[in-house]
């Protein structure tokens, strides 16, 4: 199949595809400031997040709107208890970027994430898939997204290729972090003291 359409962010959302996107942007936004900058995580504020629309499912963020959907996350840096698919006890498995073995970017670990839970995907009335990712597909995510069997419908917030555009997301992502919790207080590596 292929991506049907990459359309950017709209808000206030103007067509049901709008909302669409604007739904599971906003699920996504408030399901990882939680996350975002902790020490031990390495969840840092330029990772990419992705959203994913699954059919209706007890124990998943819901959508009420558009007869209902639940979601599933993916994240470009799935760290040590974050991906609750892949074990992260060995050190082979904290690589950069992703505990997956096939260090997948956002939108990939979130479809991905859904498939191995034997979710089926949700469709609008047109039969295409949904998914709002952070960052709009690279080269790569573009062709693998093309060549899965669905359509989809891809929603982003900035261009991956735009570096104003990244850091604007950056830190619009820190400050919703610091309105939900308040100054991230990361400790001060401590400086070892050299004996003369």
């Amino acid at each position: 199949m292929a991506i049907f359409k990459l359309a950017k962010i709209v808000d206030p959302p103007v067509t049901i595809q709008d909302q669409i996107g604007y739904e599971l942007y906003q699920k996504c936004r408030n399901h990882f400031v939680n996350y975002f900058g902790q020490t031990g995580l390495n969840l840092s504020y330029d990772s990419c997040c992705a959203a994913v629309a699954v059919k209706k499912h007890d124990g998943y963020d819901k959508v009420e709107s558009f007869d209902g959907f639940s979601i599933i996350y993916g994240c470009s840096r799935l760290y040590k208890g974050l991906d609750p698919d892949v074990p992260t006890t060995s050190e082979e498995m904290r690589k950069p970027f992703s505990s997956s073995p096939d260090e997948e970017h956002a939108e990939q670990t979130a479809i991905l994430t859904a498939q191995n839970k034997s979710l089926t995907l949700w469709t609008d009335a047109d039969n295409i898939c949904h998914i709002y990712v952070e960052l709009n597909p690279c080269g790569g995510c573009e062709t693998w997204l093309g060549a899965r069997s669905e359509n989809w419908y891809v929603h982003y917030s900035a261009n991956l290729t735009v570096p104003k555009e990244r850091k604007e997301l950056i830190g619009s992502k820190k400050r919703k972090r610091k309105d939900e919790f308040g100054r991230i207080m990361e400790p001060k590596p401590k400086r070892r003291k050299l004996d003369d």
